[in-house]
């Protein structure tokens, strides 16, 4: 999973729709409430970022298996654009997986909604 992080900062495309399943939907903090679907919509999304060039850092402090295929990941994620600035801010992912590969991806308020939210679709 870290893995994943590391390879949406370095821009490494290719790797990164690799790792996503086909029916995923994901909405990533950077991505402004949209909802990804599949590769084709990361892929979207990884364009948009490069467009407006978009610099991403992650920083995964701590993880937090869960029934289900669920991790939590708590960190930071800093996002520099031109246009907004740097924005800098601590979050709480909510990734579940299938057949190995992230299905499910979003932000969540704190780790005991994270929770929650995975004991409702675990």
């Amino acid at each position: 999973m870290r893995d994943l992080f590391e390879a949406i900062d370095a821009g490494r495309v290719d790797e990164i729709l690799r790792v996503i399943h086909p029916g995923a939907e994901l909405n990533p903090l950077s991505a402004d409430g949209q909802t990804l679907r599949g590769p084709d919509g990361a892929a979207r999304w990884l364009d948009g970022l490069r467009s407006r060039d978009a610099v991403l850092r992650h920083t995964v402090e701590r993880t937090i298996s869960l029934p289900g295929d669920h991790i939590i990941a708590v960190g930071r994620q800093q996002r520099f654009e031109p246009a907004d600035g740097l924005k800098d801010r601590p979050v709480v992912w909510l990734m579940q997986f299938r057949d190995g590969r992230l299905w499910r991806g979003c932000v969540c308020p704190s780790v005991a909604d994270a929770i929650a939210q995975a004991a409702e679709t675990a």
